[in-house]
């Protein structure tokens, strides 16, 4: 259960309401190359969790450095670009709608971070776990938010 709510963390699948969702109209009889090529790495993914969950472990960790160092190459190349000023976050709320304009933003948000609760599953392999398992899920919600702060600032 841990493997498939990564994919749906990362995107790899979709969630089971957007499953749901997509399930309704009929099929269509002739699938997009994208959808073949999913489906492989999905059964991939699945066949490397099936053999060793070590290996599995690796290739997140080496998916999640991708990641992360595409983030940071977009977050350079953002500060580097002459155009940066800053200037589009003025005004930050447009004139007329307040807060209430931030409100669709704040939900994309939360699903930014959905995946920091994954470290409480592995909680039995962890060593002195009362005291690394909190300090992980800060040190990695602390990582995540100057991360993403970084790219909206450069954005």
């Amino acid at each position: 259960p841990n493997f498939l709510e990564l994919l749906h963390v990362y995107g790899v699948v979709p969630s089971p309401d957007e499953v749901g969702a997509v399930a309704v109209p009929v099929i269509d009889t002739a699938l997009p190359p994208a959808f073949l090529l999913a489906f492989i790495a999905v059964l991939g993914l699945v066949a490397l969790n099936a053999v060793s969950t070590a290996a599995s472990g690796s290739v997140e960790t080496i998916f999640t450095i991708i990641k992360v160092s595409i983030l940071v190459v977009f977050v350079a190349f953002g500060f580097a670009s002459p155009m940066f000023s800053g200037a589009e976050f003025q005004p930050l709320f447009p004139e007329g709608s307040g807060a209430a304009a931030v409100l669709p933003a704040m939900g994309l948000t939360f699903i930014a971070f959905e995946g920091y609760d994954l470290i409480t599953t592995v909680t039995e392999e962890v060593q002195n776990p009362r005291e690394n398992i909190p300090k992980a899920i800060f040190i990695s919600l602390a990582v995540t938010v100057v991360v993403y702060l970084a790219v909206v600032t450069v954005a």
